[in-house]
């Protein structure tokens, strides 16, 4: 009996006192030890807090209003549950938040640009060392903060009447079809189409082409499409396809399109 209690006790692992588990989560906020991602985040956050270093906001949405231009503020203060920012500026001008507008954070970091996806919380009060009070904003905590080159498989959205057009070419011949870009990454794109069933090609392989204003070059991809849903208007379909191979260079890319789809907007209410 007491070889087995001995056996037991070797194999049971010791736990850890909560004091000192709590000692543990004091040093890591003390001393920016934490190595999961949420610290690391914090950590970065921390660092141009205190450095003052300008962050930008980044829309997640295309608007006729900031057309793609990032806004640029500072941390005030880094909480528990959000970031609180100075007043938004872009061209020299303060720029109001609307409640859970979405934006891409970028903070500068040792190994260059690092970003994640924030949205606006609401307006608040920051007390200043002279004794003022100014308007800022609380906005969320990233999730992570990724390098550049997961940066260009973030998606970049387009508002449905600015969409530029893509066409979808079947490979079994099929007539093409017309459609919307809603949002596209690196890796993938999804389309609005009206008055089409693609439904019979889901898994199958397609040429997709988005045409560019010159000088650039039309964006031409093979990709699978890998879903076909029925959505809000009769004989509407979105469909999400990804690509054969990731695109290069999607922020210039983007750029053009949202030329492209202005254009066509144009076109449209002339």
């Amino acid at each position: 009996m007491i070889r087995r209690a001995g056996l037991i006790a070797a194999d049971v692992r010791p736990i850890e006192p909560p004091v000192s588990s709590l000692i543990n989560k004091l040093r890591q906020a003390f001393t920016g030890d934490d190595k999961s991602e949420s610290g690391q985040v914090r950590s970065l956050l921390q660092q141009a807090e205190r450095h003052s270093r300008v962050i930008e906001l980044v829309p997640l949405l295309h608007t006729p209003q900031l057309q793609g231009r990032p806004l640029t503020a500072t941390i005030e203060m880094l909480r528990q549950d959000d970031l609180v920012i100075s007043q938004p500026m872009i061209g020299g001008r303060n720029y109001p938040l609307a409640k859970n507008e979405g934006f891409e954070l970028v903070v500068t970091s040792p190994s260059g640009p690092r970003s994640g996806e924030t949205k606006s919380l609401g307006r608040i009060k920051v007390p200043t060392a002279a004794g003022r009070t100014l308007y800022g904003y609380r906005i969320a905590i990233p999730a992570s903060l990724e390098g550049a080159d997961r940066r260009e498989s973030r998606r970049h959205q387009f508002n449905e009447r600015r969409a530029p057009v893509i066409e979808i070419y079947p490979l079994n011949r099929e007539k093409p079809v017309r459609g919307k870009v809603l949002d596209i990454s690196s890796t993938g794109v999804r389309i609005l189409c009206e008055k089409c069933d693609l439904s019979h090609l889901v898994k199958q392989d397609a040429v997709l082409k988005i045409a560019l204003p010159e000088p650039a070059d039309d964006l031409v991809q093979v990709a699978t499409l890998v879903r076909c849903s029925n959505v809000g208007r009769r004989g509407t379909q979105e469909i999400a396809a990804q690509f054969k191979q990731p695109v290069a260079s999607l922020g210039a890319l983007v750029s053009s399109m949202m030329r492209s789809g202005a254009s066509s907007a144009r076109r449209r209410s002339a």
